[in-house]
């Protein structure tokens, strides 16, 4: 059989894109024959403690969860089982392991520009990440081990409050499956789940990101700065001078003047029409302003002398 109908569960490409696609969650038996993984979970571990690898590690006691990133030492993980139920989550392993790539380049289908990374996953018996969402696809692979996946379409994303994780208050549980070696579950984005793993188990889960409206327009934004030219700058050689009047104070370009009622008058006829003739007869306290608002150049003399 075609690889990719191998992978699709026997479906092609156009019939997984048109009925599956940012739709509805896919359950696929044997999706890669064989597979048992790339890592073991010592290997998981070790990458975890590397300085340039991102990685988190969820515990859950009590009812209680906890997370911490990195960076971690080997001695972050020994008696862990102890202290509750908890899981190790490795980002970006394809770009640290070739098999790795390798495997990420079946999902070629789908456009390279919406790939997000491969992240693996180890939990001992009852470890999980809690039941929750995400706004992205995801294929879980299963790899070594065997873990449940219980799956809700429901519309209510009330989280629990105040937790490090995203966990979701309820969690209508409406379809569950054991995933064996070689197994696969796609989810499409905002479809709650909840993985639980029945023994020591790694899970791989390649994702695809599904940008916001917002991020794309950012990008377009910066897209057309980096290509677009537009010859020119901008000019306002003849800009007017903004005035305003109000309770006895002329405001002119962010500057305010308190004057007395007789200058307040005279000013405000200024504002109004725009123009003074010059046999006007002003006051010496707005006369003072006007002399002094030309030397600032937001005032002009009119071809007959008058101001404007």
């Amino acid at each position: 059989m075609n690889k990719k109908l191998t992978l699709l569960g026997g479906l092609t490409v156009n019939e997984f894109l048109r009925d599956y696609w940012q739709k509805k969650p896919l359950l696929i038996r044997q999706a890669v024959p064989g597979f048992k993984g790339l890592l073991n979970p010592q290997q998981l571990i070790e990458l975890a403690c590397q300085n340039d690898v991102q990685a988190r590690l969820v515990t859950h006691q009590r009812n209680n969860w906890a997370l911490r990133n990195e960076p971690f030492e080997a001695g972050d993980f020994e008696g862990l089982s102890k202290k509750g139920k908890w899981s190790v989550l490795v980002q970006g392993v394809n770009h640290f392991l070739p098999k790795g790539t390798e495997l990420v380049k079946q999902f070629n289908f789908i456009p390279h520009a919406r790939l997000d990374d491969l992240m693996v996953s180890y939990a001992p018996k009852g470890g999980g990440v809690g039941h929750h969402f995400d706004a992205y696809d995801v294929f879980l692979l299963q790899g070594y081990g065997h873990r449940r996946w219980q799956i809700s379409t429901q519309d209510d994303r009330e989280l629990i409050p105040d937790a490090p994780l995203r966990i979701l208050q309820r969690f209508n549980v409406e379809q569950e499956w054991v995933l064996a070696p070689g197994d696969m579950l796609y989810l499409p984005p905002q479809c709650g789940h909840n993985g639980i793993a029945e023994d020591d188990c790694m899970t791989y889960s390649i994702g695809f990101r599904t940008p916001w409206y917002q991020e794309l327009a950012e990008q377009f934004l910066v897209y057309l700065q980096d290509r677009i030219e537009i010859d020119g700058t901008y000019a306002d050689p003849d800009l007017k001078t903004q005035m305003l009047c109000q309770g006895g104070t002329v405001f002119i370009n962010g500057d305010a003047h308190p004057v007395g009622k007789t200058a307040y008058r005279a000013l405000r006829e200024l504002a109004d029409a725009r123009v003074l003739p010059a046999t006007a007869k002003l006051p010496r306290e707005s006369a003072d302003l006007l002399y002094q608002w030309y030397l600032d150049g937001y005032l002009a003399l009119a071809k007959n002398s008058g101001a404007r």
